[in-house]
């Protein structure tokens, strides 16, 4: 954010720059189960889940597993976030296969 408090980088501009610098094999088994939860989040958040399940549907199984292993950040993903981007929110981690805890 800039000091005049506008947006350096719009959610499109992330997005492309996000796809662009993606490690190709995010589901590596030598993955770490916390990055493979970050990654996981980053795809949901980003609208990108279809894109991962379909190149590995087993290794995004494995990622929404390792997601569900933080109950915090479900808890805010599910019942702490405020207004239409928290409605949104909802949509996309159900839609992403994310068990309401």
């Amino acid at each position: 954010m800039r000091r005049d408090r506008t947006v350096m980088l719009g959610p499109e501009r992330i997005n492309a720059l996000w796809k662009q610098h993606i490690n190709d094999h995010i589901w590596c088994a030598k993955l770490y189960s916390r990055q493979q939860a970050r990654a996981a989040y980053l795809a949901i958040c980003l609208d990108m889940v279809d894109e991962f399940r379909s190149k590995d549907a087993d290794g995004w199984k494995q990622a929404l597993d390792a997601l569900e292993e933080y109950p915090k950040l479900l808890d805010v993903l599910f019942n702490k976030s405020p207004g239409r981007a928290g409605d949104k929110l909802r949509v996309a981690v159900l839609a992403a296969g994310l068990k309401k805890p």
